[in-house]
């Protein structure tokens, strides 16, 4: 398991992510947001980061923060 922080409108974010190579799986989880997501392999795209995107929009996350840290996160994953 990683752990990474971000700060996203002014707040400081833990991010824990977990990769289950067996399963082919990523989790992430944003105890902070009470936001957690499973994905395959396959979803590791920009399409994630769109919809990941929404997500945070949905948290009241303003729009623009909510890019940055959706491709933040990405990069955080293609890493692993």
């Amino acid at each position: 398991m990683k752990t990474r922080k971000s700060v996203v409108d002014g707040h400081e974010l833990k991010i824990f992510l977990h990769e289950n190579k067996k399963e082919e799986l990523v989790l992430i989880a944003i105890p902070e947001l009470e936001w957690s997501y499973a994905l395959t392999y396959e979803e590791i795209s920009n399409d994630f980061a769109l919809l990941t995107e929404s997500r945070m929009k949905e948290r009241g996350i303003d729009s623009h923060e909510a890019a940055g840290f959706a491709l933040r996160l990405l990069q955080w994953i293609r890493e692993m």
